[in-house]
């Protein structure tokens, strides 16, 4: 198998050989694809119900957090000590200091475990995203600049029994159902590839920053052995250290 780019830089695909036999050329699939017949999936999306008490990030008597740290094209995160909005005694994001909420909740077995953190870096001025892509445990990762959003947008993608979606001003604004296991779609690809292009560009719409693929970089904030801060349903992962910290800094 073979793939030609035009430069190293970019990498943007060319051409696409497959046992010796060009297979996509300048974007576009050659060979026809035969559809296979369709089967009815189990639902395998088990999430208890989420409340607005789940989102509330305590604070105690500290306004300084630790903050998950993005780094542009990478998967690596830095471990960021900052000042936080405190209001009602809970941490809150702020768009303007590039503060998201984070969130994490278990899917398998319905146990109603939630993880919550903070993320600067990602660019999202209003709204929220939830995604069932989640490395390793795919469970459902949710970022978001206010709790109405961030829980409409995880109920959205439990109610497609998994996938991506995102909601603005308590409106879902676009979805991708997934419902192989929460993770792959039985629709075509072509279709499957213009409704992903669609919700990149509304999250890029929501302040994204260019620079991150905007499910890509959610589906590796829950991968609790890539240093430095990550986020799972149990906490948030000091993974220099090996262990689940407090998000207050004290």
């Amino acid at each position: 198998d073979l793939v030609v780019a035009d430069d190293l830089h970019s990498f943007k695909p060319y051409a696409v050989f497959s046992g010796g036999k060009m297979v996509a050329s300048e974007g576009k699939l050659l060979p026809p694809i035969t559809r296979q017949k369709r089967h009815q999936l189990p639902r395998k999306f088990q999430m208890q119900p989420l409340t607005p008490e789940q989102l509330k990030i305590q604070a105690g008597n500290s306004s300084q957090a630790w903050v998950i740290g993005l780094i542009p094209h990478q998967i690596v995160t830095k471990k960021l000590l900052m000042e936080v909005p405190v209001v009602n005694g809970c941490f809150t994001p702020a768009p303007e200091k590039d503060i998201a909420k984070l969130m994490v909740v278990e899917r398998h077995k319905g146990t109603g475990t939630v993880g919550l953190g903070l993320l600067h870096g990602f660019g999202l001025q209003e709204g929220a995203l939830a995604s069932s892509v989640a490395h390793d445990s795919h469970n459902l990762v949710v970022v978001g600049t206010n709790d109405r959003d961030m829980l409409l947008a995880a109920q959205a993608v439990a109610e497609l029994g998994g996938g991506l979606a995102i909601a603005a001003k308590g409106e879902i604004l676009g979805s991708l159902a997934l419902p192989i296991a929460g993770l792959m779609s039985d629709e075509p690809i072509d279709r499957v590839a213009e409704q992903l292009g669609r919700l990149r560009q509304v999250a890029t719409e929501l302040g994204v920053k260019e620079e991150y693929d905007p499910f890509m970089t959610l589906a590796f904030l829950s991968l609790p052995v890539i240093p430095e801060l990550k986020l799972t349903n149990r906490g948030l992962v000091d993974v220099s250290q090996w262990k689940i910290i407090s998000v207050t800094a004290n």
